[in-house]
């Protein structure tokens, strides 16, 4: 099951939840011509970086596809003003099935200013799921901050995006998409900012309502099913990545659960898999905000858990709130 609660505090309590189930005795190796691959916005514009600053293509706000080789480097060139926040995400989704190592194979992502400055922190999504292949995301940014110095000026700047790996691992080049989301600077007076949040790992009770509705996982970003609140269900084939859109808004907590369920005394007699379904948890601008947490099966019920902060916790609420687009969790079924 997979579960998803979103708390407004001082107001109402809401739940947003999606749940995923496989047949009994479905975890298992599925072809890679079975599984669907990431789905790419429909009207991505395709693009090839360069190894260099040098003749990058230029960038503006949208959606764009790639492909990056291992160990190759690649610089698209943007052009920032002085006023606006801006986020650049970029998703790894090798094709189901191909080889990866964990915690090595990796992508690397970092915006720099003209003078070769990172704005920033860079981010380096990478695998978790015991060598399984699902696409992967993160984002770098460029935030209009008080105070600040460095990137806060209107000029040139470059995306970088770098792929990391073992010579074990597949040698197939990944399709990347990459999107450039531009936060517009707020009307009005600046409004106080968020407290700290905690992360207490305490979560809501479970929902008693006893009826399941149906969902439908897409394949990435692009095609997430949306859920709200209650509990869902839905089927997920054994390497398959599934996206659900959950609404969180400013204030709320999101916690969200994926559960197999167990499976015929026949079936899992002699199952065990270390690493059958995972869970992670993106905001708006497809910023990891929970990395990919896996869980064993041996044929009794199997739950992975993801949350984020509660309360108005940094920069997921504050993407949530400004940019007033839901949340996204991906489930994966290894």
């Amino acid at each position: 099951m997979v579960t998803g609660r979103t708390t407004n505090r001082g107001l109402a309590v809401l739940a947003a939840l999606a749940m995923v189930t496989v047949l009994p005795g479905a975890v298992g190796v599925a072809s890679a011509e079975e599984v669907p691959s990431y789905r790419p916005a429909a009207g991505a514009t395709a693009i090839e970086g360069t190894p260099t600053t040098a003749n990058s293509p230029q960038i503006k706000p949208g959606i764009y596809r790639d492909s990056i080789k291992r160990g190759e480097e690649k610089h698209y060139a943007v052009s920032l003003g002085a006023k606006t926040s801006a986020y650049f995400s970029a998703v790894a989704a090798p094709r189901p099935g191909t080889k990866v190592e964990d915690y090595r194979d990796e992508l690397k992502i970092r915006l720099e200013n003209n003078s070769g400055t990172t704005c920033g922190s860079d981010a380096s999504p990478t695998f978790r799921g015991g060598g399984t292949a699902y696409p992967i995301a993160d984002y770098a940014e460029r935030t209009i901050e008080e105070g600040a110095s460095q990137c806060q000026e209107a000029g040139p700047y470059y995306l970088v995006v770098v792929r990391e790996g073992s010579q074990t691992s597949g040698p197939d080049s990944w399709p990347i998409e990459l999107k450039y989301l531009e936060e517009p600077p707020l009307k009005g007076s600046t409004p106080a900012k968020p407290g700290d949040g905690t992360w207490s790992t305490a979560a809501p009770p479970l929902p008693t309502d006893p009826t399941k509705r149906s969902a439908k996982g897409g394949t990435g970003f692009n095609d997430a099913g949306p859920v709200a609140s209650g509990v869902w269900k839905d089927r997920i084939r054994p390497g398959e990545t599934r996206f659900y859109r959950v609404p969180v808004d400013w204030g709320q907590r999101l916690n969200v659960s994926a559960e197999l369920p167990n499976g015929t005394s026949k079936s899992t007699s002699s199952t065990f898999v270390s690493n059958a379904l995972g869970l992670g948890v993106f905001n708006p601008a497809r910023g990891l905000v929970s990395a990919d947490s896996f869980v064993y099966y041996k044929g009794d019920p199997a739950t992975a858990n993801a949350f984020t902060a509660d309360g108005s916790d940094g920069h997921f609420s504050w993407c949530i709130d400004q940019l007033r687009r839901p949340a996204v969790a991906s489930v994966l079924g290894v």
